[in-house]
């Protein structure tokens, strides 16, 4: 890699002091561009070949997309195009973190808990067409005989290592963040940051045993209404440097637990955008609630 790279760059800027380090990552877009570099040395996921690997790599690949479409979500014309982007990237690094506790078992668990839910999705999809008098497609028998085998044998696994995560095969998120904070105490306000950002500060509506959308809004001028779910706390640019924390986070995450990469270099522009950007005198509520997602 040249040394006019961004990650080049911010080896250099890393050597000295922060101050330094603050004029060479003067701004978001160049932390971005850190971590796109540092996501090339993903690996192409090969199940077959090392399966640990392979779980984090696709996580990896995953986090890039989400943060790409974080990305395009800032020039969406809706104010709640951010609020949408940025949730799954949050969830993200709470799976990932988890996944890396242990690789192959945790890897395993997912994969498992997909197909589990895609076979409820097929019998849904199949049961509605029959429903309607049509006619569907034969089932591929082998592909679902495959995940069944999955699921029954990530069932067996979780019971012999007696967890019980209900009707699922992988915990809730908030059991995730728990076992985080468990088995890595250090990333405690880590995860229970991403939790709360996730589950009330992003969540675009509020919900209720009764409906999905809390019909709660106000009056924002003469013929318009904010509904409380819109809201966020923070301006476009503190939300712009959570959703590059959290990629950060989960290059971390994957970087460390597949043993490759730069894993210290992600970890280091995470802390500095969390020092600089989330947690600082930077981040200040905006002054109308009410518009303080939309500049």
């Amino acid at each position: 890699m040249g040394i006019g790279s961004p990650v080049s760059r911010y080896r250099l800027a890393m050597t000295e002091s922060e101050d330094d380090a603050a004029i060479e990552l003067g701004d978001l877009t160049m932390a971005g561009q850190v971590l796109f570099a540092l996501a090339k040395d993903i690996p192409t996921p090969d199940p077959d070949n090392v399966p640990e690997v392979s779980y984090l790599a696709l996580l990896g690949i995953r986090a890039v997309s989400l943060y790409e479409n974080y990305l395009h979500s800032r020039s969406s014309p809706a104010p709640l195009g951010r609020l949408i982007a940025i949730r799954p990237l949050v969830e993200l690094a709470i799976l990932t973190k988890w996944i890396s506790l242990d690789p192959t078992f945790h890897g395993e668990l997912w994969m498992a808990d997909s197909e589990a839910a895609e076979l409820t999705q097929i019998k849904h999809v199949t049961d509605h067409l029959k429903n309607r008098g049509n006619h569907p497609q034969q089932p591929d028998t082998e592909g679902i005989a495959r995940k069944e085998a999955l699921r029954d044998e990530a069932k067996a696994k979780l019971k012999a290592a007696s967890r019980n995560y209900g009707n699922r095969l992988i915990p809730t998120v908030i059991r995730m963040v728990e076992e985080v904070e468990k088995e890595v105490p250090g990333h405690k306000i880590a995860m229970r940051d991403a939790y709360e950002l996730a589950y009330r500060t992003f969540s675009p509506w509020e919900h209720t045993d009764a409906s999905s959308y809390k019909a709660s809004a106000e009056r924002s001028d003469i013929d318009d209404f904010t509904f409380l779910g819109d809201r966020s706390p923070f301006h476009s640019e503190d939300i712009d440097a959570i959703a590059t924390s959290m990629f950060a986070y989960v290059l971390e995450s994957v970087l460390t637990g597949a043993q490759i990469g730069d894993p210290k270099m992600a970890r280091f522009v995470r802390d500095f955008v969390t020092q600089h950007w989330v947690r600082s005198d930077r981040v200040q509520p905006p002054d109308d609630r009410g518009k303080g997602h939309g500049t």
